[in-house]
């Protein structure tokens, strides 16, 4: 089933909030907190216990899914809930079927679900990315 690639948040009932960006970030991209109080990338693949924030597109400026946030820009996010549905970036090189788990990298993207790490979502849509491509896919959180 299409999902709607035009926003990020599909369904959540998590709360939303803004904070300050520590370099470039995606709408889509798993976040952690800084030393500092700003948002980066998460950066610890499948970090078992890792808060899950989720950025958002930056619909108050008029920007898509696609428009980056870049170093000191306000970086709009949410805390998704068990059940919520979001648009999250799919890391290359996967091939994805419906109800498979999958985990955040340490990219700030997900992949496959592998031992060790939390499961963070669900797969809705069937999504393949090839080699340096990423793709955003509908998940949901558990």
């Amino acid at each position: 089933m299409a999902r709607d690639k035009n926003r990020i948040d599909l369904i959540l009932n998590g709360r939303k909030s803004e904070g300050k960006a520590a370099g470039a970030i995606l709408p889509g991209h798993a976040l952690r907190v800084d030393g500092n109080g700003e948002y980066v990338v998460q950066n610890s693949n499948g970090a078992i216990g890792a808060e899950r924030i989720i950025a958002l597109e930056d619909r108050l400026q008029g920007k898509s899914v696609d428009d980056a946030y870049a170093d000191d820009d306000t970086v709009f996010f949410a805390f998704p809930v068990p059940g919520d549905v979001l648009n999250v970036v799919i890391a290359a090189s996967q091939t994805l079927v419906v109800g498979d788990k999958v985990c955040m990298n340490a990219s700030g993207q997900f992949i496959k679900f592998a031992a060790q790490a939390s499961i963070d979502a669900i797969i809705l849509e069937a999504t393949t990315t090839g080699v340096g491509v990423t793709a955003l896919a509908a998940v949901r959180f558990i």
